[in-house]
């Protein structure tokens, strides 16, 4: 607040020119508006990721088509589901488990890749998903195999127990057109309904700090560990016996 067209006689702050609201730093990049939040206040200590398919004015890929969903667990138990691969097909009922490739964890980085064979009209193809995050919030998901689609996954929390999840998904033109029907709408339609299947699940389950492994479950322990180094002393963190 710089003025009050109405007032004659202002506040000694705002008639000296000091700051008397909080500003948040700010960043417009992917056609999307970052807002950087510290429960004490620090400033951002890492910068969003670019994602080139998504940059304003590349012709190649078409726009986004939105979907947002406000969801009932910590946003931790979100991000989980990149470490976990077995779940596809005993959630999703995908053809087989999609085999890992490699998983990294690199700062604020963490990647992995998921190979996939996909029975079609057109014969057995293979699939691939690869998957990333840039901090707890931004995640990108690429898939390519059938109809190239990426999908910006950007999670906010709301509270302790909630998260809002925003879906951009863009996918490559094809003769300078964009994609629409048929296949295109397909795989986001069953995106989507991955997501409806998650979230019966997010909204039941309890968290362990320590939870019982087996064999072929993920990363989770170096998932777990990846994640902690977002949190503050009083950060909202996944309640233990709680969702």
């Amino acid at each position: 607040c710089t003025d009050v067209p109405y007032a004659t006689n202002l506040p000694p702050k705002i008639a000296r020119g000091e700051q008397v609201i909080q500003p948040w730093p700010v960043r417009e990049l992917n056609q999307v508006i970052y807002v950087w939040y510290h429960p004490e206040g620090e400033a951002p200590s890492f910068e969003p990721e670019l994602i080139e398919e998504a940059a304003a004015g590349n012709d190649a890929w078409g726009s986004f088509k939105i979907h947002t969903w406000d969801i009932e667990t910590h946003m931790q138990e979100i991000g989980e589901n990149a470490v976990d691969s077995a779940h596809f097909l005993y959630v999703h009922g995908t053809q087989n488990i999609p085999t890992p490739e490699f998983m990294t964890f690199e700062g604020v980085r963490r990647a992995g890749k998921l190979v996939s064979k996909m029975a079609t009209p057109r014969g057995e193809i293979t699939g691939i998903i690869e998957n990333s995050n840039n901090g707890p919030g931004q995640a990108t998901v690429r898939f390519s195999g059938i109809c190239d689609t990426v999908l910006m996954a950007n999670l906010t929390p709301v509270d302790q127990e909630n998260s809002r999840a925003f879906y951009a998904f863009i996918q490559k033109k094809v003769d300078g057109k964009e994609q629409t029907g048929g296949v295109s709408d397909a795989i986001v339609k069953d995106i989507c309904k991955q997501m409806e299947e998650d979230r019966i699940i997010w909204r039941q389950k309890q968290y362990f700090e320590k939870p019982l492994l087996c064999d072929n479950d993920g990363p989770f322990a170096k998932f777990r560990k990846w994640y902690s180094q977002f949190y503050t002393t009083d950060s909202w963190r996944p309640t233990v016996g709680g969702r």
